[in-house]
């Protein structure tokens, strides 16, 4: 369950960077000349992993939740 989350938020943000800037994000030069800073993209990153963390911990929780009550109205 954790994975997922992480690897669709390293996919949108590499596909939105791709879309943005071009290929130019595979030079060295790109990188140099970021400006924007690791805080930046840090924040950005949390944000759009919470945007897939929590919908996968409410279906989960869901889930969860809907066979323990399916056991109790077995018993």
């Amino acid at each position: 369950m954790m994975a997922f989350p992480f690897i669709a938020t390293f996919v949108v943000m590499f596909v939105a960077a791709v879309c943005i800037e071009g290929l130019s994000i595979f030079t060295r030069d790109y990188w140099a000349g970021y400006r924007a800073g690791p805080e930046i993209v840090f924040t950005i990153y949390g944000f759009i992993f919470a945007a897939c963390f929590l919908p996968a911990l409410g279906v989960v929780a869901f889930y969860r939740w809907r066979s323990k009550r399916n056991e109790d109205d077995k018993a």
